[in-house]
């Protein structure tokens, strides 16, 4: 282990805690205190959880003096524990693991190497996707997009809207190190969006922090453990509900990333490859929004209705998912 590291940047590894199986935050925060780059802050953010799961947390702290808990007094989502998360850090550079995922031991040391070398606003890393039976992969597309060359300025905002949401890689913040250079700069339009917000909330934020990224680079490690577990998986909508709450989100985030678009005058200059990033989620979300309106009472179609009109379908009447 790097044990004498205070020469070296210091990075701030937020990790955002919200109703996890315990066993698997226990995991993630092991995974990142066996870092070889030692010189971190591991920063929990409990998004108002039960007042029995708070203690699981603040017994993190017992792990490792570098562990510290910020707490929410209700849940905010997990935007607004980013958010937080981020306010709180010290670090040069800010890095996100989700509570049930988990990273390489070399994850970090690699990531500020390229960082440094680099001089990048943004270093993305190979992700490799588990199961819940342990099976590990990686995405072609994932491969290839990791052993390109540097982007600057405007070609790293194109990298993110000219994908339309093929490779989920690009627009997740977990897979990334950041500057906080970048952050503070992108802050005031992060900032501004301060409601609940949990469904694609990573690709609003990687909208903004892509518009200002200056330099991007990506690094060929495979060090970010993504767990695909079927219980908080997308199409495992649940209630009625809850597919509400997250068609909700979905609109939010479109109509945002639009406004932002359209704050900075570049609204008109990507337009066609926003439409198709919208039209693609309608479609993935059609056969959920169905799923979840079987039964075909007033609830299901008002959920059908409100579906159609988010994402702006004048036309609901004709294709409805039932």
């Amino acid at each position: 282990m790097y044990k004498n590291m205070k020469s070296f940047p210091k990075i701030a590894v937020i990790v955002p805690i919200y109703d996890v199986e315990q066993k698997l935050v226990e995991n993630c925060l092991e995974s990142i205190i066996a870092q070889t780059y030692q010189n971190i802050e591991i920063i929990l953010v409990d998004d108002g959880n039960t007042e029995d799961y708070a203690a699981f947390i603040d017994g993190m702290k017992e792990k490792d003096e570098r562990i510290s808990v910020l707490r929410h007094d209700e849940n905010r989502g997990l935007f607004q524990a980013r958010l937080t998360g981020v306010k709180f850090s010290q670090s040069e550079y800010i890095a996100f693991v989700d509570a049930d995922d988990t990273i390489t031991i070399d994850w970090i040391r690699l990531l500020v190497k390229n960082a440094e070398k680099n001089h990048s606003d943004i270093v993305m890393g190979k992700t490799i996707c588990m199961d819940e039976d342990g099976f590990k992969y990686v995405f072609n597309s994932n491969y290839s997009l990791c052993t390109r060359g540097d982007i600057e300025k405007e070609e790293i905002f194109e990298f993110f809207i000219k994908d339309c949401g093929l490779d989920f890689s690009i627009h997740t913040v977990w897979n990334k190190l950041y500057s906080r250079e970048l952050w503070e700069n992108a802050w005031t339009d992060l900032s501004r969006n301060v409601r609940h917000l949990v469904m694609t909330e990573d690709i609003l934020f990687s909208c903004i922090l892509f518009y200002y990224a200056q330099s991007m680079s990506f690094s060929s490690h495979e060090g970010y453990i993504y767990y695909r577990n079927s219980r908080s998986s997308t199409i495992n909508t649940g209630t009625i509900t809850k597919c509400s709450k997250d068609i909700n989100d979905l609109s939010y985030v479109f109509k945002s990333i639009r406004a932002f678009m359209e704050k900075h005058n570049i609204f008109n200059k990507y337009e066609g490859f926003y439409e198709e990033w919208v039209n693609r989620y309608f479609r993935l979300w059609s056969p959920i929004v169905k799923d979840n309106c079987k039964n075909n009472d007033k609830e299901a179609l008002e959920l059908q209705t409100f579906f159609f009109k988010a994402f702006d379908k004048a036309d609901y009447e004709g294709v409805r998912a039932n």
